[in-house]
């Protein structure tokens, strides 16, 4: 005779389930219509529920660690609030917003959290980046796509590692980056384009020297430290 088994009570996944799960179909409800305007609900079919519950956990879990990082206490307020953030940002991406499902929220989760475009910060680096080449053929709309690649590869890597994202830190971890570039025969030939999508291999490079280097202008400051999210973890470069 087989023993009754206590049927095991089920562990919310996160804290605050309830209501951030309520805060998802709110904003859902509150941002698609159908052609009557009447509030659409997401599909959490029986089909689809365990592949977006899980994924609308994974986006939770991601955000409540991010604030952790920051020290700031994950209360039930903060966990809606930070979650009606990140939905709104979501929103104004017309791709995501097309294709709006916790599956594709997760998976671009780290884009829509780092996805505030800043042209003046742009500027600067092509500055930058044309004044340590000076006879590179410069192709503006190009280099500035790379700028903006460089600008989202830095914000993902601040935000990952719970650091303040600031403009004097960040132009110094790029000059960094643009002076590793300088040094290396074959990559210092190329465009800025090229540089921004291999940015982690001069970041790879920059961290495999422990003692670091100075620039070429014979000062012997240092540039400031590149924050960066390796695969064996967060380091300093």
């Amino acid at each position: 005779m087989k023993k009754n088994e206590e049927k095991k009570e089920r562990v919310p996944p996160e804290n605050f389930w309830k209501r951030l799960t309520d805060t998802y179909f709110s904003f859902y409800r509150k941002h698609f219509k159908d052609d009557d305007g009447y509030p659409l609900s997401p599909d959490w079919s029986p089909q689809k529920i365990g592949m977006e519950a899980g994924a609308l956990k994974k986006i939770i879990t991601f955000l409540r660690q991010i604030a952790e990082g920051k020290k700031i206490d994950w209360t039930e307020e903060y966990a809606s609030y930070q979650l009606e953030r990140f939905l709104e940002k979501a929103y104004n991406d017309q791709f995501i917003k097309r294709n709006f499902y916790c599956a594709m929220l997760n998976k671009k989760k780290v884009d829509i959290l780092v996805s505030t475009y800043n042209p003046a910060l742009a500027k600067k680096i092509l500055e930058m980046w044309y004044f340590d080449f000076p006879g590179y053929a410069r192709d503006y709309d190009k280099d500035k796509a790379g700028a903006e690649i460089i600008i989202g590869f830095m914000k993902q890597q601040y935000l990952l590692a719970s650091k303040e994202f600031t403009e004097e830190s960040v132009l110094g971890s790029i000059r960094l980056i643009f002076l590793t570039v300088k040094d290396d025969e074959w990559w210092c030939k190329k465009s800025l384009k090229s540089i921004s999508n291999n940015l982690q291999e001069f970041v790879n490079k920059i961290k495999a020297n422990k003692n670091g280097r100075n620039n070429n202008t014979g000062s012997t400051k240092a540039a400031p430290v590149v924050t960066i999210k390796p695969k064996g973890g967060f380091g300093n470069l």
